[in-house]
């Protein structure tokens, strides 16, 4: 049930609030200056090689997504391959042709211990955490390649767009995205994500650390407010909620958190 009368309304205003500020404040950990091009994930490969695949820790208050240093990994990993093996010409996750889904899960399996997810108690929450963190990425690495193709051209020079070959994206895969691009479905959703974006009113930061590597050292460290982190692990990268349901969880759970 959604709050009434004036408490209705003060819920939905701090909702906002939250929202607009912690997204706006803080984002995915981006690929290193270096370029994509060079981009890797050393520190998963050696712990792979001593160990086999790697444990991963979950925050199960909340989101049910990864934390700390092996979220920073497993979100790397997963942006990484995405970049280099699937195509961005879909509005979202859900929308990627299923081949490409498994293969991905396949990938990171060989890294990952997902055998030990699985088998957990909860397992149903943890493997719908780990889809949302792969929503998150999907959108990121596309506003990525979003950004390429404006820099190199963009709608106004699309033989120089198409000329350009980005960094380890397979050429085939740039131009089926540049297409995606084009489609009046998928320009019609990134001119309402531009108007959303040009009335947040708190600017970005910056920062090295990903948001859930930091919201964990602040729970496990400080026991900071964790509710942001369920708006930050719940939304896009630029702050669409990544489902209705997960929209109303919030409200529902800022609402108890301040208030009850």
């Amino acid at each position: 049930m959604w709050p009434h009368g004036d408490m209705g309304v003060t819920v939905l205003v701090i909702h906002r609030f939250l929202l607009v500020d912690f997204v706006a404040h803080t984002r995915q950990t981006r690929f290193p200056r270096r370029g994509l091009g060079k981009a890797k994930n050393e520190k998963l490969r050696r712990l792979v090689k001593a160990g086999g695949p790697v444990s991963l820790t979950f925050d199960r208050q909340v989101t049910y997504t990864p934390v700390g240093k092996t979220r920073d990994m497993f979100s790397r990993e997963a942006g990484l391959y995405m970049w280099r093996s699937i195509l961005f010409d879909k509005i979202g996750w859900d929308n990627v042709e299923q081949h490409y889904k498994d293969a991905l899960m396949n990938h990171l399996r060989e890294n990952f211990n997902f055998d030990e997810v699985e088998r957990d108690i909860e397992a149903k929450n943890l493997t719908g955490g780990i889809r949302a963190v792969l929503m998150k990425w999907y959108s990121d690495r596309k506003y990525e390649a979003k950004k390429l193709f404006k820099s190199k051209g963009g709608y106004k020079d699309l033989e120089s767009a198409r000329a350009f070959h980005p960094p380890d994206m397979p050429y085939d895969n740039w131009l089926r995205t540049i297409e995606g691009f084009r489609e009046a479905k998928y320009i019609k959703r990134s001119e309402a994500n531009t108007l959303v974006r040009e009335k947040q009113q708190f600017p970005y930061r910056g920062g090295t650390s990903s948001y859930g590597s930091t919201a964990y050292k602040n729970v496990m460290f400080y026991d900071m407010d964790w509710v942001p982190t369920y708006a930050k692990t719940h939304t896009d990268n630029q702050g669409n909620w990544v489902d209705p349901v997960a929209e109303q969880n919030y409200v529902s759970i800022s609402f108890k958190y301040y208030f009850l």
